[in-house]
């Protein structure tokens, strides 16, 4: 089972959102280690498409907030994080209308960054109607190169059109990106065994501790 059997299970009465996790092998590594942490998987697949949700009954942009607000989830862990396409679907809208953050990569190219518009106006909806959702924490300038002089300049524009967003940390343009994925790796784990990956890995960790930094912000200025 995967995320679109989890949206279309969550309200029946035998639901038990442990039956569509998945634990991450990543786990065994952590245990070594010494970390208490974990990591688990809401995996998704070709099934997670809009038509596998148009015969469900009520507000079906809403189901994955309300499956995750009802099960033990929200108690389990600390941070889920929602994975979406960039495309303008009811999947992505699912994700948006759960999530209490939300993190827009672009890649730093005319008709990705003219395509930012539509989460940001999607998020505010979403913000506008559900209160504490939807907050925009910033843009990822996304898979950029050093020398390519169009990347600074679009970043520059996205910097002009987008003022009241911030502009996270870019993830430069890297092989070892895809190749992590490939063996399955988090890349801070890859680059303990490939030189390659330590730069972007170097890249993945200031962008994570500045979304934490927003978080707190946030929360701090609004006393949750």
């Amino acid at each position: 089972m995967g995320s679109i059997e989890f949206l279309k299970d969550y309200d029946t009465p035998s639901f038990n959102y442990k039956e569509y996790i998945q634990i991450s092998p990543i786990n065994q590594i952590f245990s070594k280690t010494g970390c208490s942490g974990k990591i688990d998987v809401l995996p998704s697949s070709y099934k997670t498409k809009d038509s596998a949700l148009a015969n469900l009954i009520g507000i079906r942009e809403k189901r994955l907030n309300k499956a995750l607000q009802q099960s033990d989830i929200a108690n389990d862990y600390d941070y889920v994080l929602i994975d979406t396409p960039p495309s303008a679907t009811t999947i992505t809208s699912n994700g948006l209308y759960a999530a209490q953050y939300v993190v827009i990569p672009s890649q730093m190219e005319y008709l990705s960054v003219y395509g930012i518009r539509t989460p940001i106006g999607r998020a505010k909806e979403v913000q506008e109607e559900m209160g504490k959702r939807g907050a925009i924490l910033g843009i990822v300038p996304m898979m950029t190169e050093k020398n390519v002089k169009i990347h600074t300049t679009i970043r520059q524009s996205v910097q002009q059109r987008f003022q009241g967003l911030t502009i996270l940390p870019e993830i430069k343009r890297a092989a070892a990106v895809g190749q992590a994925s490939q063996v399955r790796q988090p890349i801070s784990l890859f680059a303990e065994h490939n030189k390659g990956a330590a730069e972007v890995a170097t890249q993945f960790s200031a962008l994570t501790q500045q979304i934490m930094i927003r978080i707190n912000q946030i929360e701090s200025s609004v006393g949750m």
